[in-house]
């Protein structure tokens, strides 16, 4: 059961998992904004240098977001996103956010209960239900 407008299956490879903000750099960032104040909508599919990538806005905006990875995601932006890494080689931010290699192609999406999916990746953006 999904809740988010966006239902993405990306292709097999190599992403950055966490915070555009802190994956993107400063004109990519701005490039990203842009591109979802178009559709006035957080989740989004947003095309840069060649590649898509998905962004699904948290059900909390921001904080701290307990994963299946033994991980918490910083969230400064209100967003999660899954970025290939072509887009960006090194991210500005890496401690905040995980390098992760899907070998086949992967589904992302959010739950009605804030459960945002990247693939095997599970990241409870509503954690006081």
């Amino acid at each position: 059961m999904t809740d988010s407008s966006v239902k993405l299956t990306l292709p097999a490879g190599t992403y950055w998992i966490g915070d555009p903000g802190y994956i993107l750099s400063e004109e990519q960032y701005e490039q990203w904004l842009q591109e979802i104040e178009k559709g006035n909508e957080y989740d989004a599919v947003v095309i840069m240098n060649g590649y898509s990538f998905v962004t699904l806005s948290t059900m909390l905006g921001d904080g701290y977001y307990k994963s299946n990875l033994r991980f918490k995601f910083g969230v400064d932006s209100g967003n999660l996103a899954c970025i290939p890494i072509g887009i960006v080689k090194q991210p500005p931010h890496k401690h905040f956010v995980r390098r992760r290699t899907f070998k086949k192609a992967f589904k992302c999406f959010r739950t009605k209960k804030g459960m945002v999916h990247f693939g095997s990746v599970m990241i409870d953006t509503y954690p006081w239900q």
